[in-house]
Order: structure tokens, then sequence, then C-alpha cells
């Protein structure tokens, strides 16, 4: 198995759709399963980490809504995108809020458009992992614990700055 290839989790009812997008993902170096409802998915998901889920919010047994929210509930950190029909712009408001990061309206008119989707949630997820490094980076280098004070003096005016630190305002000490 290649390690590169990233993994989805296409959870619909409609037996073309998951065919086309399976095909359409295989063939674009992806790792596929799929699933016919919420409940078979979470399944999977106990098991298996997936970097993408791809679901539809109108299935029998279990719904996407109460998927994704079961999802939060498992701390489960794949991006989401919501595929589903235009007369339920309701639920996909509803999914965006649960934190679903995108939607494509059915009948998806380009399957390119999923490939499309899924690139721009790697990179999205890319850049906010390269955030938080470099935030620890910063965090780690500016510390007062490298600056090299012996005096009692220096102490307070340390103490005194970390109980400033997240006011944003200016201090002269």
């Amino acid at each position: 198995m290649n390690q590169d290839k990233k993994k989805v989790l296409l959870v619909d009812d409609d037996e073309v759709i998951q065919e086309v997008l399976f095909t359409l993902l295989k063939n674009n170096n992806y790792e596929v399963e799929s699933a016919e409802n919420g409940k078979v998915a979470l399944q999977k998901v106990q098991g298996k980490f997936f970097d993408h889920i791809i679901t539809d919010l109108s299935m029998p047994v279990m719904g996407g809504l109460e998927f994704i929210e079961n999802l939060n509930e498992l701390g489960v950190e794949s991006t989401i995108t919501v595929i589903s029909g235009h007369s339920e712009l309701d639920n996909v408001t509803k999914a965006f809020k649960l934190g679903a990061e995108d939607f494509i309206a059915k009948p998806i008119q380009f399957v390119e458009e999923i490939l499309i989707t899924l690139s721009q949630a790697e990179e999205n997820a890319r850049l906010k992992r390269d955030n938080v490094r470099l935030q620890q980076e910063l965090e780690e280098k500016y510390v007062f614990e490298n600056i090299i004070a012996k005096s009692k003096v220096m102490s307070s005016i340390f103490a005194t700055i970390n109980k400033i630190a997240d006011y944003k305002t200016t201090v002269l000490i």
C-alpha cells in the first residue's frame, strides 16, 4: 500500500454516485472506501483515519447531519465535504456550522469538482499544520527562559510582562 495516497470515505446511498466518485477518486490516486449511510460510515471511522469524508445529507438509517455530529463527538479530524440537492440548503448551512468545509450540489455537473475540492482541502490542512508548527517554533524561541537574568528586579519585570502579555495595549516598563 502506498503511504502517499490520501484516504477518502465516500458516504452516499445513491449507488450511481458512489460508483462514479469511487472510480474517479481511485483513478486519481486516492484510497477510497464507501458506506451507504452514516451508521456504516461511523463504524469505518472508528477503526481507521480518513483524510477526507464526502457525505450526502439525505440517507436512510443515519443521515449526514447526524453523522457529522457523531464525527465531532468522536473527535474525527477529517475534512468533510457535503454533497446534497438544492432543496436541502437549510441542512447544508447546519452542516457548515457542524464543521463541513465545502459543499457540492447534486446533481454533480463536473466530477472534476470533487478533485478540486479535495485538493483545496489538502492545501488548507497543510497551511493549518504549517501555521501551528510556526507558532510553536516562535513560542519556543521567544520565552523568558531564553533570557538570562538573576536579579530580583528582572524577575519582577518578567512576572509583570507575563501578567499583561495577553492584553492588546502598549505598556512602558
